[in-house]
């Protein structure tokens, strides 16, 4: 499988969530430590499908009641960083993102208005598990929040933007 042959080639394989809803993508961040807004991520364990890393993540960085709001989950592309970092004692020479589109059927009982968390499109969220701040926002807004990424995922998520709009799942 890919997933296989980036652990032989030293990258660490990873899953991105693209949350949708409303056609509006999820972005995050948790200042200071996470400064910069991303989607959520994380590791694909050994013998974990793409799908069951992404759900994993979810529920550890949102919460288990996002996974209940989950209409569909679509493969949307890959992209890879280079960077040289040690994890459990292994060195990786970079990380390869499978990115998938988690599509919501309805938000959270949690959704509300929060004072501390940034408003961009009108679609605000309480703080979750692992981040401060929320907004789900167009792909316009999108691209002006991760812009100033100093590494290649401001190109990586852009080209997974792009995907979703093609698809008429993001305005």
């Amino acid at each position: 499988s890919m997933i296989e042959d980036d652990r032989r080639c030293g990258y660490r394989p990873c899953v991105g969530m693209v949350l949708v809803y409303s056609k509006r993508v999820l972005l995050v961040r948790d200042p200071p430590r996470r400064s910069e807004w991303d989607v959520p991520q994380g590791g694909i364990e050994d013998g974990q499908t793409e799908v069951e890393a992404a759900i994993q993540e979810v529920t550890q960085e949102l919460g288990q009641e996002w996974v209940a709001c989950l209409g569909r989950i679509m493969y949307i592309g890959r992209g890879q960083r280079e960077f040289p970092f040690v994890r459990d004692g292994h060195w990786y020479c970079g990380k390869t993102y499978y990115y998938h589109a988690l599509v919501l059927a309805h938000l959270p009982p949690t959704f509300s208005v929060g004072d501390n968390v940034r408003a961009q499109s009108g679609h605000v969220l309480p703080p979750a598990r692992e981040f401060r701040e929320l907004v789900f926002t167009t792909n316009a807004e999108a691209r002006s929040l991760i812009h100033r990424r100093a590494d290649n995922k401001a190109a990586m998520l852009a080209r997974m933007f792009d995907s979703l709009r093609a698809d008429n799942l993001i305005c």
